[in-house]
């Protein structure tokens, strides 16, 4: 055994003497030359008088760094390149000042001076300056190792088999193989004490499949590195070589392997802080390694694409290797330690397209008193479910109920399940599935929760900073600037209620990613809110390439002021809001809520036919579910419901009670115009072909929305929905503006419009059918849309067409020409009739009897211009009040 050797000294030399960090390169050596008086740090300039360095550090991770004497990472280098020898006094001027105030006698007075890892950094440290000096350069230094070595050495100060005890044992070793002042048997004391805690620890360390049990990949890289020089300095000293720990080096490749995301760094769990890992390329680990960390430019493509470390916790899938952008998820139910543990037990990181899309907060510091260190420790900074607003501890005595229970993991399968016992009041299984061509993958998690007691349950989905995040009813959307880059979707048999969380700090920091120690920025943490007792199943379903949610530009264009707003109550209201050119306190409001369209596709109707309507109209958005809830209801529950109604309330409030309401929409849109304005005192109701029993029609075609309404597809279930419109607590009889356009060939005017006028007849109510000949419901839409215009338009004029005292009231009038028929509605006027005179040019076409029929239509004219005259008389006087349409182009 030769401790001595140059073999030795130069592998010793190479793990002390090291670089300083890039920011403080250039100001050491000023420093050091004389140059300035003040000493740089990674925490600013600091004067070199008294106990500046070290007094008032309250932050743990600043007294650690300058109790351990970090600061004076690289003076070691630099003192021997530029031959500055004078500089050791220097040095030991500092150190003797530090130990006349922190004596080991009196080390309460801070506790981080002789902290267990900050007295081996400082160890270590004064092994760099003895190592480059001369004996009589550095005699104080000297005794200082020796009193720090003793220090490390005792059973009582040691850490025991963590890695603060590794820190403790390599510079203990470090000091072995510098100290040549010492006796033989001193120095082989020192060494045997700290190659048997190393050996003892490195086999500790790592679980049997090779992984670091400290919760956190830098760390696996930084005592795998150790492990590494270890197993090489045993082998330069001894000549002998250790089968177990040579093994477990080998096992130590594939999990940082893999543990590595497209971009060549590893993936933000634990204590991890992302930075390149290419400077390890060939010093530690195998050619699998090199080419996981360099994108493919060195080493060889690794065996698999997807791994499974099931008595470690974790499991990774990954597309391919080819390049950054390629897929790579990593789930976790892993608890193998206590030292840098988080609560995030059943997390997911999501890496695709160039992109981390689903990502963790990460550390923000040491001091675990901090609010900002508490929260990134917290369920909340990770992507699992918090029960009942507490987050589990950082630790506690539970970790053998985290473990993955079943898994099919191989290049073609990515099926795991795993579960947690540490929540309170209630289990947890995470199931996560990977189906799809690759780059082209959806993501299933299913969460099964359990309890006996009534949870609330809150799901965190935390989105990296500078993404922009559009909330649905039971989903959400990521853009990175206009490009979409992913979606997720819910599925749950209670209800949820959906809110991000960014930038907040009171009561509690929530919505905060950490780019590195001690900096904050805000992230988007979205989280799914669900309360219930029982079992609870919720599954998500992400996509990155198929969206579930069709694009229609909700979130806005970044060169257009298209932003929907949302209105935020117990569920969230999405809409779009056009101002009126001219503003008044008498400037109708209008509330238009959109029809069904196909799964997952959301938006508005009628916007390009109401685009020069001089009103404030508000275009709602029905996103909840997978194609809508009529704006009512999910699983029995009515919070959306009640949602619109706070929504419609706020703006009338904003806009001044003395404006007209209008409620518009058309067949799904139409019913729920009717839900909604027949709540609202004298509102003006305006639909088209509603369904009022929407229950049975929604059975044979949309059984998904009645499923997501009520929870179940039953006869009770349909004959709930049958009921809203027919609820006589949720109509207000002051509302009788009710305008229903329907087609006589339409099944809604028989099924839907005509029981519903009987029943809210009988209430009071006297709705206006406008029932047109020949028209199916494929045709109500274009027809409906010309109405709705006219009758929005005048309601903003106020037109007054009477010649005389008597109002002849509002009218409408359009031509269809797919069905070259000629309509023309009046509003209805009780105690009146109208007469119509259809003039072609000047000449008389056509003209009615008296009626209380207050719509007409014409078929089959000939190509030409036509106006139509009307008159209005109340029923039994001669005297008329007339009017004039406009002339319509039947050409």
């Amino acid at each position: 055994m030769n401790l001595d050797s140059a073999e030795v000294k130069t592998l010793v030399d190479a793990m002390t003497i090291t670089q300083a960090p890039r920011e403080l390169v250039e100001a050491i050596p000023d420093f050091l030359h004389g140059d300035t008086h003040t000493i740089p740090s990674l925490y600013g300039q600091v004067e070199n008088e008294g106990l500046q360095l070290w007094e008032g550090r309250a932050d743990r991770s600043e007294g650690r760094y300058f109790h351990a004497f970090l600061f004076m990472q690289g003076w070691a280098k630099c003192i021997a390149e530029h031959h500055l020898s004078d500089s050791f006094e220097v040095v030991q001027d500092i150190f003797r000042r530090w130990e006349t105030r922190f004596t080991l006698a009196k080390r309460q007075r801070d506790e981080m001076a002789y902290h267990d890892e900050t007295t081996a950094q400082r160890l270590t440290v004064l092994v760099s300056f003895i190592r480059i000096a001369e004996p009589q350069q550095v005699p104080y230094l000297r005794e200082l190792a020796d009193r720090t070595a003793g220090l490390l050495a005792t059973e009582e100060f040691h850490s025991g088999l963590n890695n603060h005890g590794m820190f403790q044992d390599v510079a203990l070793r470090h000091y072995a193989l510098t100290a040549s002042w010492l006796s033989p048997e001193r120095r082989d004391f020192y060494w045997k004490i700290a190659c048997e805690r190393l050996s003892r620890y490195f086999v500790s360390a790592f679980t049997p499949e090779g992984v670091h049990v400290e919760n956190t990949p830098t760390y696996h890289l930084m005592v795998s590195k150790h492990l590494h020089n270890h197993v090489e300095t045993i082998r330069r000293v001894s000549g002998a070589e250790s089968e177990i720990l040579n093994s477990l080096l080998e096992k130590t490749a594939l999990y940082a392997t893999h543990i590595t995301t497209p971009d060549g760094m590893f993936a933000p769990i634990g204590d991890t802080n992302r930075t390149s890992n290419k400077s390890s390329v060939g010093q530690i680990f195998n050619d699998e390694f090199s080419y996981s960390v360099t994108g493919g430019k060195q080493g060889l493509v690794p065996n698999k694409k997807n791994i499974i470390f099931p008595k470690s916790g974790y499991a990774m899938y990954r597309s391919d290797w080819e390049d950054e952008n390629s897929t790579y998820l990593l789930f976790q139910a892993a608890y193998n330690a206590n030292y840098h543990k988080h609560s995030d037990d059943l997390s997911i990181l999501l890496y695709a397209n160039g992109r981390n899309l689903i990502t963790e907060a990460g550390p923000y510091s040491y001091n675990y008193a901090d609010p900002f260190s508490i929260y990134a420790y917290s369920q909340y900074a990770h992507n699992n479910i918090v029960v009942n607003e507490i987050s589990t501890p950082r630790t506690d005595k539970k970790s053998k109920t985290v473990k993955i229970d079943d898994f099919l993991v191989d290049d073609d399968t990515f099926h795991v399940a795993a579960s947690t016992g540490r929540l309170t009041n209630a289990t947890h299984k995470r199931t996560v599935d990977v189906v799809g061509a690759a780059r082209k993958e959806t993501i299933l998690v299913k969460d099964e929760l359990s309890s006996l007691k009534n949870n609330r349950y809150d799901a965190h989905w935390n989105i990296p900073a500078g993404f922009r995040v559009l909330l649905h009813g039971n989903g959400f959307e990521v853009f990175d600037g206009d490009t979409k880059v992913l979606d997720a979707f819910m599925r749950s048999n209670v209800p949820i209620k959906m809110e991000i969380n960014s930038g907040e700090s009171n009561p509690n920091p929530r919505g905060w990613n950490f780019p590195k120690f001690g900096s904050k920025a805000p992230l988007n943490s979205v989280c799914v809110q669900i309360e219930s007792s029982g079992t609870v199943l919720l599954e998500t379903e992400f996509n990155i390439h198929k969206f579930r949610y069709k694009d229609r530009g909700i979130v806005g264009s970044l060169t257009t002021n298209d932003f929907w707003g949302v209105y935020k109550s117990s569920r969230n209201i999405n809409y779009l809001y056009d101002s009126p050119q001219g503003k008044s306190n008498s400037t109708p409001i209008v509330f238009v809520f959109s029809a069904m369209g196909a799964l997952g596709d959301f938006t508005y109707n009628y916007r390009a036919s109401l685009k020069d309507v001089n009103c404030h109209i508000y275009y709602l958005l029905d996103d909840f579910g997978d194609q809508g809830s009529y704006y009512h209801q999910e699983k029995g529950n009515r919070d959306i419901h009640d949602s619109v109604q706070a929504f419609i309330a706020d703006r009338i409030k904003h806009h001044g009670k003395s404006s007209a309401v209008y409620f518009v929409g058309s067949s799904k849109g139409g019913s729920a115009a009717m839900i909604h304005g027949l709540r609202v005192p004298r509102s003006n109701i305006f639909v088209g072909a509603p369904q009022t029993k929407i229950g049975s029609f929604l059975e044979k075609p949309h059984p998904n929305i009645i499923e997501y309404m009520t929870g179940g597809v039953g006869a009770s279930d349909i004959s709930t929905l049958d009921e809203i419109l027919y609820d006589a607590e949720l109509i207000n009889r002051s509302t009788n503006n009710i305008t229903v356009l329907v087609g006589k060939k339409d099944h809604h005017f028989r099924n839907h419009v005509s029981p519903w006028s009987e029943y809210v007849s009988n209430l009071g109510l006297k709705p206006r059918i406008v029932a047109l000949e020949g028209t199916p419901h494929s045709e109500i839409g274009k027809i409906y849309s010309a109405e709705l215009r006219s009758e929005l338009k005048k309601a903003a004029l106020k037109p007054d067409l009477s010649d005389n005292d008597l109002r002849l009231g509002s009218y409408n009038i359009w031509f269809d020409a797919l069905s070259s028929r000629l309509f023309i509605t009046v509003e209805s006027i009780p105690g009146t009739e109208v007469s119509f005179r259809l003039y072609r040019e000047n000449t008389l076409w056509d003209s009615t009897l008296y009626s209380n029929v207050d719509y007409y239509t014409w078929n089959n004219l000939p190509k030409d211009i036509f106006r139509i005259r009307i008159f209005r008389r109340v029923l039994g006087n001669s005297e008329a009040a007339k009017g004039t349409t406009h002339r319509v182009d039947t050409r």
